[in-house]
């Protein structure tokens, strides 16, 4: 009960700090107290002070508390409420931005008001589309509905890790009680965790050796965000032939295309939709650079951001298939070092992306320093808010990220020289491979 009350004083500054962009450096500050009880209670879990039941109530009462917080450090979540709204409305968000909508403004002028980027169509897959359907149909304009599924979905993705994975008390830690996490999910609302929660079932069904249901789970997270087709290569290496990899193939593509046909062709403009949609994937990806340092460094044009993403996929597909050991905690390394990889070349690298590399911190522990790292680091990109042009600030990109990539090769290294532990109860045993 000490450690509870103790964590709760702890993230009350930040939770105080609200709204922070006006006062990015005071945020930043607030952030220390936080980070330090997040290492301290990691410690605590290892020694057996912080058992599984107090951890899950502190974890609990904080995300309550930054729930009740409107979003600050980004407006995705008002674009989410915006793009249920619309369907409740019989319009495709693919086809018409909120600029064209005076009807819809004027309906709801306040969600217009703190929405960015409203000369755009919607960036977001069908699957999302439907979350923010229902969210809008329970919520209106508030975004009460739309946290409360946040959380839900939340609760899943660690049931999952417990049940599923084994995960330890203090592993468990890493991501309940990692700020980032708390600030990003519960107070500003992100969709990715909806998708994490697809995608860590994914990976322990390739674990498992089931081909359609990595298929069709894969299918759900590439649905609410694009970024899971990264995933693909090292899902597909880890089922045991040709068959299951075939038949998850199949699945997911079938998923995928019958999604999105019916996305586009929901208010009878399907070509408009497509190219919209096709439209708006170009502009994020040429466009929304944001604290993206390697692109800060090689020539701003076109097809060196295009090549750049090619050698993405090829990496993916390195990482997946060089040096594959049998058990868990080596397939979610693997994912882990994989995310990172792509986290620090991605010519976009909000800080919640990160979360996606973070999943993985419950079944590997510790063991890897980059995400660690850059759990701490990645907060201070939002001083770039604070800054009158974000690209006079070169040397504070320099400062977060350029010790990332150092500790990335030290853990590549520690990985291809087989310096991992088992980090789970779960047995490392592949099921269909049948290796000891």
């Amino acid at each position: 009960m000490g450690i509870v009350l103790l964590g709760l004083i702890l993230y009350f500054p930040l939770w105080w700090l609200s709204p922070y962009r006006p006062e990015v450096p005071s945020f930043l500050l607030a952030t220390i107290p936080a980070h330090v009880f997040w290492l301290a209670a990691y410690r605590w879990a290892r020694s057996g002070r912080l058992s599984f039941r107090w951890l899950c109530l502190l974890a609990l009462l904080l995300r309550v508390a930054f729930l009740a917080q409107q979003p600050s450090l980004s407006e995705d979540a008002y674009r989410y409420q915006w793009d249920g709204l619309l369907i409740n409305q019989e319009i495709n968000p693919y086809v018409a931005p909120p600029d064209a909508l005076t009807e819809t403004q004027s309906l709801h002028p306040e969600l217009y008001s703190v929405m960015a980027h409203r000369d755009r169509t919607s960036i977001y897959p069908p699957l999302a589309q439907a979350l923010f359907w229902l969210s809008a149909s329970l919520g209106g304009s508030s975004l009460w509905a739309w946290k409360g599924i946040v959380l839900l979905a939340e609760g899943i993705l660690v049931g999952l890790m417990v049940t599923r994975g084994g995960v330890r008390t203090d592993n468990l830690v890493l991501w309940l009680l990692n700020p980032l996490i708390v600030l990003e999910f519960f107070s500003s609302g992100h969709l990715d965790v909806v998708a994490l929660c697809f995608v860590f079932a994914a990976l322990f069904a390739a674990f498992r050796g089931r081909g359609w249901v990595v298929g069709l789970l894969g299918a759900a997270a590439v649905l609410v965000k694009l970024f899971p087709v990264l995933c693909w290569p090292l899902l597909l290496s880890q089922l045991p032939d040709w068959r299951e990899r075939a038949r998850s193939l199949s699945v997911a593509g079938v998923a995928v295309s019958i999604a999105f046909l019916a996305a586009f062709s929901l208010s009878g403009e399907f070509r408009m939709a497509a190219e919209s949609y096709l439209g708006i994937l170009a502009t994020y990806h040429d466009s929304w650079q944001f604290n993206s340092l390697l692109f800060h460094l090689l020539p701003a044009s076109l097809l060196w951001r295009r090549l750049v993403s090619t050698c993405l996929v090829l990496a993916a597909m390195l990482v997946a298939w060089g040096n594959p050991r049998a058990g868990l905690v080596d397939l979610f390394s693997r994912y882990h070092l994989l995310m990172l990889g792509w986290c620090l070349v991605t010519p976009t690298l909000h800080p919640w992306y990160l979360t996606w590399a973070l999943l993985s911190l419950p079944v590997v522990g510790a063991r890897f320093r980059t995400g660690l790292y850059l759990s701490v680091a990645a907060l201070s990109s939002y001083l770039l808010y604070w800054f009158a042009s974000p690209a006079a600030a070169n040397w504070l990109l320099w400062i977060e990220l350029a010790p990332a990539y150092g500790l990335f090769c030290l853990d590549l290294r520690a990985y291809y020289h087989g310096r991992d532990e088992p980090c789970t109860s779960l047995s490392q045993n592949h099921p269909r491979r049948g290796r000891q």
